[in-house]
């Protein structure tokens, strides 16, 4: 669900690179609305931070903010917007189980970008998580 926030589709405009090299990512959960599951358990998870690096090649650099959102093959987004230092995108998962959609809209410059989030989860794991992710660019990688 995490690695969703944030495919294949082309921009409609980026005026902007980031920079190739290793990436840190913190989404921290602020609301958390899971039918079924046991509020002690999601009151545990809400405001606990999920940390993703990511290394992004020169050539994934090129397609802008774009090259931080690892999504599996059954994704793909309905609206990227990143002009300037702004970001606005949706992107929508088909899963055997159900449906992710998740919208995130923020900020971003070559070394760093900061986002809110909303993910929409249907089918068998209805949920509604709202989050604010920062991610920074952190050194080179490592082969």
């Amino acid at each position: 669900m995490i690695a969703v926030i944030a495919a294949n589709l082309s921009t409609t405009a980026t005026a902007q690179i980031i920079e190739p090299g290793k990436w840190e990512m913190v989404t921290t959960p602020i609301s958390m609305d899971m039918p079924g599951m046991p509020p002690a358990l999601v009151a545990r998870m809400r405001g606990r931070p999920i940390t993703l690096s990511l290394c992004v090649t020169p050539d994934q650099a090129r397609l802008g903010p774009r090259a931080l959102a690892k999504a599996s093959k059954n994704c793909r987004y309905t609206r990227f917007d990143a002009r300037g230092s702004r970001i606005d995108s949706q992107m929508v998962c088909t899963e055997p189980t159900g449906t992710i959609t998740a919208t995130a809209t923020g900020n971003f410059t070559p070394t760093r970008f900061a986002t809110s989030g909303r993910t929409v989860t249907t089918g068998r794991r209805r949920m509604v998580v709202t989050s604010h992710t920062d991610g920074r660019r952190v050194g080179n990688c490592r082969n």
